[in-house]
């Protein structure tokens, strides 16, 4: 399954991370209604809609192209709106919403890396929008 949503990163003093997120970051995914966590492929996109460079550190506000293995448990219930919890272990570092279309995708789970495109085009105008 891949997605677009957009995330905030949590700043140090409301529990966040102390140091910000970067293409490359890989953590745990909490979806609602789930007590399980997934794992994700996360792939930073800047304000123009290219993906940042591997290791580049990210805005506490960012676009994200994600990935999550079909088979997930949680795939059932993505959609547009969708809200969900990046975390560190038990601890939430940042919240994250759900703006386009999600889609399955095939593609060889093990070799996706960022920075990835798997879908071809995305409009990451809309997506400011809907959180202005």
């Amino acid at each position: 399954m891949v997605f677009y949503a957009d995330i905030v990163f949590f700043d140090a003093k409301n529990g966040g991370r102390r140091s910000p997120g970067f293409q490359g970051y890989r953590p745990m995914v909490r979806f609602p209604d789930s007590t399980m966590l997934s794992f994700a492929r996360i792939n930073f996109v800047t304000p123009d809609g290219r993906p940042y460079e591997m290791g580049a550190r990210v805005p506490g506000a960012v676009v994200a192209e994600m990935c999550i293995p079909n088979d997930d448990p949680s795939a059932a219930i993505l959609q547009t709106g969708t809200t969900f919890e990046l975390t560190e272990g038990t601890h939430a570092i940042a919240r994250g919403t759900i703006t386009g279309d999600v889609r399955t995708v095939d593609f060889d789970w093990e070799f996706v890396r960022p920075p990835f495109r798997l879908v071809d085009e995305y409009d990451v105008s809309a997506s400011d929008e809907s959180t202005g």
